[in-house]
């Protein structure tokens, strides 16, 4: 695409009416500014031409993210150049339709989330199986005369409140790739 400030004009190619999801009813040559505005949601629209309008009057380029009012989400980048003959600015850009992306961006995130929630039932479980266990031997370990069965039991509790500590340190951690065990 191209925009032209100083006459508040713009061309499209074929592939733009395509990206937008529009007909092409007006040649590639024909103003479509109006139809591009239109086209834009209009809770995002006041934001595109803010930038678009900072990207002219400071010759940087645009860049922006929208949604149109079809529902796509559109990327638009653009640079400033200016027309030979008189040095007014124009800018030329291209869009691209990442709605898809995002789609799937979002799915990836819901299924993360998902993960996420499923993990942490299954750390609580874990964590309350082996607390009944160590309950049970401690249990058990109170109706035992002191001797070779008391101290086995209270061994085997003790290797598993370690077993909870290694379970802990695992869920606390940010990185799985390398926990501190010395504790």
């Amino acid at each position: 695409w191209e925009f032209d400030a100083t006459q508040t004009a713009m061309k499209w190619d074929q592939q733009m009416f395509k990206i937008h999801g529009l007909k092409s009813e007006a040649a590639p040559d024909v103003n479509v500014y109006d139809l591009w505005l239109n086209h834009i949601d209009p809770s995002y629209r006041q934001s595109v031409l803010s930038q678009l309008n900072l990207s002219l009057e400071q010759s940087r380029s645009f860049k922006s993210e929208w949604v149109s009012t079809t529902g796509r989400i559109i990327k638009s980048f653009g640079l400033v150049t200016h027309k030979e003959q008189d040095n007014i600015p124009l800018l030329v850009g291209v869009d691209f339709d990442i709605t898809e992306q995002r789609n799937q961006e979002l799915k990836i995130k819901n299924s993360l989330e998902e993960k996420e929630t499923l993990l942490k039932e299954v750390y609580h479980r874990v964590k309350n199986n082996l607390q009944v266990i160590t309950s049970l031997f401690n249990l058990q370990s109170s109706t035992l005369p002191d001797g070779d069965s008391k101290s086995v039991i209270a061994e085997a509790s003790s290797r598993i409140f370690s077993m909870s500590l290694v379970h802990e340190k695992l869920y606390r951690s940010k990185d799985l790739s390398s926990i501190q065990l010395n504790e």
